[in-house]
């Protein structure tokens, strides 16, 4: 009599492969953005755009030269970036007190205020990093020429804003034409931040600010 049972297949006794997932080539991408942008806008700020290298950003945010350029494109995108984290934090808060409603008098204290509070801020003192960058554009690249032109003609419509809304409330009555006050407010905005630079006492810093500014009166 046959047996009609069907065989069981052995088993095998090959091992299925595992299946490892591919690496991603090229360095891990461990490079921090915003602390290389606030480490290169500290040495910027104090010693001058033109004064610090890639190189010396690099040593400074512990980062390698290659990984900054991944990120940035090159010292060009990096300076851009930096600018434009500058204007974006400390250039919008001047803004920010320029846009409030309160007489000329009064929003002209608090732009002192803000000046000298932002000395108290730093162990080392620094200006304006617009101006900075805009004094030494020739040795700075396409990217952060443009921007800085574009910040400039932003700010200088934030300082017209202010004066015109100053004339329109009776605060202040001037012949000026407004944008030549505002390319004035320009002016003296920045010459207070070098005199806070310069390490000059906050009753000077005041006191050329009323002086520059009575010419509004």
């Amino acid at each position: 009599m046959k047996n009609s049972s069907k065989s069981m297949p052995a088993k095998s006794s090959a091992k299925t492969p595992t299946v490892t997932p591919a690496k991603a080539r090229g360095r891990p991408r461990t490079l921090q953005r915003d602390h290389v942008i606030n480490v290169a806008m500290e040495s910027y700020w104090v010693s001058g755009p033109s004064n610090v290298s890639v190189n010396d950003i690099c040593k400074r945010a512990n980062v390698s030269k290659p990984g900054l350029y991944r990120e940035f494109g090159n010292e060009d995108g990096l300076q851009k970036e930096v600018l434009d984290t500058y204007c974006d934090t400390w250039l919008s808060a001047l803004f920010d007190v320029l846009r409030i409603e309160q007489p000329f008098s009064a929003s002209l204290q608090d732009v002192i205020a803000l000046f000298l509070k932002g000395r108290g801020m730093f162990t080392q003192p620094r200006g304006c990093l617009l101006r900075e960058m805009a004094m030494s554009q020739d040795q700075l690249g396409d990217l952060t020429r443009e921007a800085i032109t574009a910040r400039q003609h932003e700010a200088l419509d934030h300082y017209a804003a202010w004066i015109d809304n100053a004339i329109k409330r009776g605060d202040i009555t001037t012949q000026i034409p407004l944008d030549i006050a505002a390319s004035y407010v320009d002016l003296q905005f920045g010459n207070a931040m070098t005199l806070i630079k310069r390490e000059e006492p906050d009753e000077k810093v005041e006191g050329i600010m009323l002086l520059a500014f009575s010419v509004f009166e």
